[in-house]
């Protein structure tokens, strides 16, 4: 499953969507043509530790719910921990992952990841999409997509 323990929807994530035929338009993007070709993510659960995103592989929360040995951090007793705290008050996508985790409490991940494939879906043409795009790349319709952070 591609949902992080924080409640990240790596399939939703540029850097792994960009590894995708659906997502190839993002390594036209900024740096993360360079990124992902340097580091290709397959999410954030991969065993290999070298197909997870630069910015994931060392991440506490990934590391905590490897150690807790927790598929995700609301199975830990813990939850919610400071770490968790901090990584949500982060970027956008991580104050979406801790809505994500609030939202399907009890749900099965297979619910959950259907719930989120169909909110990062195009609801015009079916293509799938990232996190902060705006427009489908297919039919160029308005997305819900997450606004970036301006920091």
């Amino acid at each position: 499953m591609l949902i992080g323990a924080c409640g990240i929807f790596c399939r939703a994530c540029d850097h792994y969507f960009a590894n995708t035929e659906e997502g190839a338009h993002l390594l036209n993007k900024g740096n993360i043509k360079r990124r992902v070709e340097a580091h290709p993510c397959m999410g954030c659960k991969a065993e290999d530790e070298t197909k997870i995103c630069i910015y994931c592989v060392g991440c506490e929360v990934r590391l905590c719910s490897i150690k807790q040995k927790a598929g995700l951090c609301t199975e830990c007793v813990r939850y919610p921990c400071d770490k968790l705290k901090r990584f949500h008050s982060g970027l956008a996508h991580h104050r979406e992952a801790e809505k994500a985790l609030e939202e399907n409490k009890g749900s099965t991940l297979e619910q959950w990841y259907a719930l989120s494939e169909k909110r990062w879906t195009c609801p015009s043409c079916g293509h799938q999409y990232s996190y902060y795009e705006q427009r489908c790349v297919q039919c160029n319709a308005l997305l819900n997509g997450l606004e970036p952070d301006l920091r």
